[in-house]
């Protein structure tokens, strides 16, 4: 019996190459059984991140247990109790974001409810050390200072924050008013800086003691940060406080500083001011600063008018009016004159001049008065009375060269 052996060909002997396409398409099949899992997990992954975006983890949730939330998402949806309550969320929050000022402010908060002062210390002082120039930063530690009753670094916190942004002016004035910091040493709280400065000497005039007001202006002015208008508004203020003298002593340094006589500009050289102790001018008659004063009465005026006015601390004792005037084509029987008053109560003290009427060339005219021992403010004004006259409009000019109110005394 004969046996045949028949050799049953390998594939890659009836085809070449075949056994390599055959292991080429099984790698394939792995490598896409690892894409899929791999494509699952991203999936799985970006589903997480969506619903974290719509649904704010808690500090103890999975979500933010498994780090799949932001730092800024750990926050979502909390309270300041839930924060201080949750160390394990802290800890979280700072380790995502350690280089974060306000990581370490919020560490700060929490340490100050359980009365931990030394690592909360620490800790503000780290947010401040990360964002120097951020004032949200630098007012919560501010705040924590003021707790803990620490001027000095009350006043150095607050003193870069002025400079940084005016958002914080009226919390540190009152701080530094409570703490009693700008009273004993001024330029610790306050930048020599226009804008604080003049921000900060507002707030003083709303709600300083008359001393605080006095020492905000004194320094205000020594260091060269006052204007015009804070200038006025502190007459203003001290006027209104019934603070005469120290009223009229501050207008005489600021706009004044050669002043001799107890009226300001009483030669009109310069335009009145909107404070008391300088001239008012009223609306029925035509002013021009021109060799003094020029009043031109237009007709249109047949009551009693006051057409100008100011105001003056004074002390009790025999003082001196004058005057240097002319006059052209003054009319009606009820001429302009000056009248001086005890501008808190007139019965104590009104006295007057003779009317000016018709034409008057330049002269000095002259009163004499007693200012009484309650008085210490008086009105210079010029008047005119109502007429019954048919022609009683008054019309005509009336030139004012100085005005003057001395202590007889100094004459």
């Amino acid at each position: 019996m004969v046996t045949i052996q028949t050799k049953v060909p390998d594939s890659a002997d009836v085809v070449p190459g075949f056994s390599t396409v055959t292991r080429t398409t099984e790698g394939a099949k792995k490598l896409l059984e690892k894409v899929g899992v791999l494509s699952l997990v991203l999936l799985f992954g970006a589903g997480l991140s969506l619903f974290s975006d719509f649904h704010p983890a808690g500090p103890d949730g999975f979500l933010a247990r498994f780090g799949f939330v932001r730092s800024d998402q750990l926050v979502a949806g909390m309270s300041y109790s839930d924060l201080v309550d949750s160390p394990p969320f802290l800890q979280r929050r700072l380790a995502l974001d350690a280089a974060n000022p306000y990581r370490w402010a919020e560490l700060g908060e929490y340490f100050t409810a359980g009365d931990r002062i030394p690592e909360a210390t620490r800790a503000y002082e780290h947010a401040v050390e990360l964002g120097p120039n951020i004032p949200s930063i630098l007012m919560r530690a501010a705040n924590f200072y003021v707790l803990q009753d620490k001027e000095e670094r009350v006043a150095s916190l607050g003193h870069r924050i002025l400079r940084l942004t005016p958002d914080f002016d009226q919390i540190l004035f009152v701080d530094y008013a409570r703490m009693d910091i700008t009273n004993t040493d001024t330029t610790n709280g306050i930048p020599a800086e226009v804008r604080p400065a003049r921000s900060w000497m507002r707030w003083l005039l709303a709600n300083g003691k008359p001393q605080e007001i006095l020492n905000g202006w004194t320094w205000l002015r020594n260091h060269r940060l006052a204007d015009d208008s804070t200038a006025e508004a502190l007459v203003r203020e001290l006027w209104r406080r019934q603070m005469y003298g120290p009223a009229a002593e501050a207008w005489t340094v600021w706009a004044e500083p050669d002043r001799t006589d107890s009226l300001f500009n009483r030669r009109f050289q310069l335009s009145p001011r909107p404070v008391p102790c300088d001239w008012n001018f009223g609306n029925a008659a035509e002013f021009e600063l021109h060799e003094g004063l020029h009043i031109h009465f237009t007709g249109a005026e047949s009551d009693r008018i006051a057409a100008l006015s100011q105001m003056t601390p004074v002390t009790p004792g025999p003082y001196r009016f004058t005057a240097v005037i002319s006059a052209k084509d003054i009319t009606t029987d009820q001429g302009p004159f000056f009248r001086i008053y005890d501008s808190e109560k007139p019965a104590r003290l009104d006295v007057k001049t003779s009317a000016f009427l018709g034409t008057l060339p330049r002269q000095t005219i002259g009163l004499s008065l007693v200012i009484p021992a309650a008085t210490r403010i008086v009105t210079v004004q010029l008047e005119r009375m109502g007429s019954n006259r048919f022609d009683n409009k008054i019309q005509g000019d009336l030139q004012i060269s100085e005005v003057s109110l001395m202590p007889a005394k100094h004459l």
